[in-house]
This record gives structure tokens, sequence and C-alpha cells, in this order.
């Protein structure tokens, strides 16, 4: 599972994308069946990845890889920036592997700074103008719960090993973080393969670089807002037990009947209200409108990554950095950040897919 097979050549960046999501899968599958004894830490997943797609789309990408990074500040491995010309958009991006019990490693500490990985790599990306985002490495241990067709693009009909590869919103991964949820799978199923965010595919009248501009700023959008809800919700909670902790001072022995509420963080529509029995049963009698149980799971990223533009404002380009334009020139660069281990530049312009 070292190579990539050899009919990847000359394909889109979409075909490659693919091929490295479901040799990342096979290899995440050591970790499954063996223990982890077999696998390559995140790092290097990471590195091959980069390099095979480097060597395949060499007329489309530029990249400069720094040595001795000092990764644990911030806990970001590189800056991926996607453009067309002198204008692109950039992301920051750190990779997590999934341990053999699928668990992701999102609350390790930032080296001495005492602050989450998450929460630097927020925070550095903020800094600098980019999108924080996390790829995530999979294995077989992981159906999404909308079943396969996530992976579907105008490539053809997805697999699971194409789900080797995903990305996610580090603020999705941050609003969970930040009130002390545990479980990474909703992360997991909130991420999108990632061969479907840079397929060639339209969406709507955005090709290119406009295309892919706005699934991300989609992403980060919705990352943002997943934030907000989850600090709203932990306000509300903290305000209900305030109110409970008063009228239970004021006549103590009185059990408290009325519906709670669950919070799943995305989306929407999975806000779940559940009346305890007694309630119900009331409610039932009066005639007033209440939920009897979880609502109709609808997960976000087959919307971040639909096909319909609906209408929303035009993705953002911006200027590129200095730094950047001299790498796709072709031209030593010196390492911006020392925290930053590589840089890449990926030309998503018109005419410039390798199998056109």
């Amino acid at each position: 599972m070292e190579d990539l097979p050899g009919s990847v050549v000359g394909q889109s960046l979409c075909h490659t994308f693919r091929a490295l999501s479901a040799r990342t899968f096979e290899l995440q599958a050591h970790d499954y069946f063996d223990g982890g004894r077999l696998v390559p830490h995140e790092d290097d997943l990471t590195r091959r990845n980069l390099t095979d797609l480097i060597r395949l789309h060499q007329r489309q990408i530029r990249s400069h890889r720094f040595v001795a990074a000092e990764e644990a500040k911030n806990g970001s491995d590189w800056e991926w920036w996607l453009h067309s010309g002198d204008f692109g958009i950039g992301l920051r991006v750190q990779a997590k592997r999934a341990g053999r019990g699928g668990a992701f490693k999102f609350d390790a500490p930032a080296g001495s700074t005492g602050r989450s990985q998450c929460d630097a790599l927020i925070q550095t990306a903020d800094e600098e103008g980019l999108i924080p985002v996390y790829v995530l490495y999979n294995h077989r241990n992981w159906v999404p719960l909308s079943g396969l067709g996530v992976a579907d693009c105008d490539h053809g009909p997805g697999q699971q090993a194409h789900l080797g590869c995903t990305i996610v919103s580090a603020r999705i991964v941050q609003a969970r973080l930040d009130h002390g949820k545990k479980g990474y799978a909703p992360v997991r199923n909130q991420s999108v393969p990632w061969h479907r965010l840079f397929c060639e595919g339209p969406v709507d009248s955005l090709h290119g670089l406009d295309a892919a501009a706005f699934r991300f700023e989609r992403m980060d959008r919705e990352g943002a807002e997943a934030v907000q809800r989850a600090d709203e919700a932990a306000a509300a909670r903290e305000a209900a037990a305030a109110a409970q902790e008063a009228r239970e001072r004021a006549a103590p022995g009185i059990v408290d009947d009325r519906p709670y509420f669950r919070y799943e963080t995305l989306p929407r529509e999975k806000w779940v209200s559940m009346p305890s029995p007694a309630v119900a049963e009331r409610l039932r009698g009066s005639g007033e409108a209440f939920d009897d149980g979880p609502s109709s799971v609808r997960w976000p990223f087959t919307q971040m990554v639909s096909d319909e533009f609906e209408g929303a404002d035009a993705p953002q380009r911006y200027r590129l950095p200095d730094y950047v334009k001299d790498l796709i020139a072709g031209r030593e660069i010196e390492q911006p950040d020392e925290r930053i281990s590589w840089v890449v530049a990926m030309d998503l312009g018109e005419g410039q897919d390798e199998s056109s």
C-alpha cells in the first residue's frame, strides 16, 4: 500500500485525492487490526500524501517543506493556499489520525503554552486571516451515519476507502472542547471527504478557485455558528441550573419535572426536547405541542458540499502574501513562521487541471 496505482497518473486532482484517501484508509486499517504496530505517525501520513500530490500535479502545485518546524507551539502542520494568479484563500491545517478505537487527540497540549492545540490552531489562523481546518485520517471502524453517498461526486460514486482523508472545521472541534464534550464521533460525522472539497465539479455557476473557496468559507462559517450555538446553549443551561437552585432554596423538597433540553452541536435540527413521562402526559392532555423524541438527523456536510450555490454571496478572494507569490514563481522563500512545516500553493485557475 506504499505506492499509488499507476492509473492515477494524468488524472484529475479529485482522482488523486481519492487515491490518497484509499491508501491512508488501508494504512490506518493496520492500526485497527494490529494494534498500532505498523501504522505511521500522522506526520508521516501527511508527508506521504503531500509528496505524492505534489509529484502527480507538478504543473499545478508548488511547495516548500521546512525542517524541524516547531509544531508543538501551535499544533499547526502546514499552510495550504488555493489560488488563481495572485489571488486566493489560505488554510491553516493540522492532521489528526484516528486511534484504534476511533478517537482523535484534539485536546493535546500545544507544547508548554498551556493551550490546547485546537485553540492554538484557531488563534494563529485568525491572526493570519486563514481558515483553520483539521485533516482527519480515518480507518475501517467508521461508516458515516448518512451512508457512503457523502463520497459521491461528479467523478463517480464513493467507496468506504474514500473516507480515509476527511476535512472538518477546527471550530467544530473547539465547540466541543470548550464545553467538556470528549466524544468525537460527531466531529468525524461532520467532516467532508477531501476529494469533494477539491473536486473540479462546479458549485452552481462557480468553478475552480471560486468553487473551492465557497466550500471552505461555508465550512468555516458553519463552524463559527456551531461555536456560537454551543456558547448560547451552555449559557442557557447555566441560567436554568441557577433558576432551579433558587427554586429549591425557596421551596426545599420539590422535584422539578419540567422538560429538559439536550443540545447537539450541529445541526440546529438536532436540538431535541425530551419531557419527563409525567410532563409528556400532561402536555398530551392539554393539546400543547411538544417533541416526543429525537428529530431526524440531517448531517451538515451534505449541505456544505452540495452543488447548489443557493444565491449566497460570492466567495472572497484575497491577495496572496509575498512569500506565497515567491513560492509560485519558483523563488526561494524563508520560513514565514517557525511553526509552519509546509507551505503548499495549489493553482485552481481555469485550465490548470492536468487531466484537462
